[in-house]
């Protein structure tokens, strides 16, 4: 599908599958993209790495009925961080999520949106959990998909500046 910078991934029409790595499952760590989506009325999955019951799961994507920007980290209190945000409406956003162990940060268009505190439940574990897939436009396991485009994913270690991010070029 046409995309923000040339072609995009069309999630209404399928999605993509990847193995995951051990260093998207270890903070701090950086997620983001750019989406354009359609319809509220459902959750739309952006990116998700792992199975929700990993204590290593993370996803970012658009809350049901709202819109919301927001992301899901099941291994942490609190697990969902919603943004106040609505990211739907077929209009391009820049989404990011960026998550150091103790803060889960949101952003969208730029703009810090979200910074909530964050605690490990339980005991964090000693080694990554096992690595799943990592999907985008998708969590197939739930059969959760996305009502519209996502492009230009891309995963950072560290906690990345995204003041300048809506400046990338068109």
């Amino acid at each position: 599908a046409p995309g923000r910078f040339g072609h995009a991934l069309d999630a209404r029409r399928g999605h993509l599958e990847a193995k995951s790595k051990p260093a998207f499952q270890e903070p701090p760590i950086t997620v983001e993209c750019w989406a354009k989506i359609d319809s509220k009325a459902g959750f739309n999955i952006l990116v998700a790495n792992n199975v929700k019951d990993s204590p290593a799961h993370w996803e970012i994507y658009s809350y049901a009925g709202s819109g919301e920007f927001s992301a899901f980290l099941p291994g942490y209190e609190p697990s969902e961080i919603k943004s106040g945000v609505d990211i739907t409406g077929g209009v391009w956003h820049h989404v990011a999520m960026t998550f150091d162990g103790s803060r889960v940060r949101l952003f969208v268009d730029g703009r810090a949106a979200k910074d909530v505190p964050v605690k490990p439940r339980g005991e964090t574990p000693k080694q990554p959990s096992p690595t799943g897939s990592l999907w985008v436009g998708a969590y197939p396991p739930q059969k959760i998909g996305c009502d519209g485009v996502v492009d230009a994913v891309r995963i950072s270690r560290g906690a990345r500046d995204h003041v300048s991010i809506v400046d990338l070029p068109p």
